[in-house]
């Protein structure tokens, strides 16, 4: 299956988790990795004990539908991804990024040409940005 275009929308590419947790899987602040050996099952990841509070260390997807369980080969992609976006410093400065434009862009007193001009600094930067990462088809 091609989890591109169409199969993107893929049951097989659903996984339903609360807001808070949905939220940390979303920021890469967790994953989950298969256990070898045992079905369906997956250590809870996180790069540190305190996002993993309250978590177990592990979950077993099962079939309580006839939905399918999340495909293993997009949860294992999530779990590198997150892993090395965590190991190589990107999160920090992810998050400077997203610090930086809500400075920037959400401010109560920006109205007018101040918010126009606060848009375009973010665009500039955006497209500054964007004009470094190489581009593979």
């Amino acid at each position: 299956m091609q989890w591109n275009g169409a199969g993107i929308n893929h049951l097989r590419n659903i996984l339903t988790l609360t807001m808070n947790l949905h939220d940390q899987f979303d920021n890469l602040d967790l994953w989950f990795e298969r256990v070898p050996g045992m079905a369906n099952m997956y250590d809870v990841g996180a790069p540190n004990d305190e996002l993993k509070t309250g978590l177990p260390s592990h979950i077993t997807f099962s079939m309580s539908t006839q939905f399918p369980l999340p495909d293993p080969e997009l949860l294992a992609l999530h779990a590198a991804a997150a892993r090395i976006t965590h190991l190589s410093g990107a999160v920090e400065y992810l998050e400077f990024m997203e610090y930086q434009d809500s400075q920037e862009l959400y401010p109560m007193f920006l109205t007018g040409s101040d918010f126009t001009e606060a848009v375009v600094r973010h665009l500039e930067r955006i497209a500054v940005n964007c004009s470094r990462v190489p581009i593979f088809e």
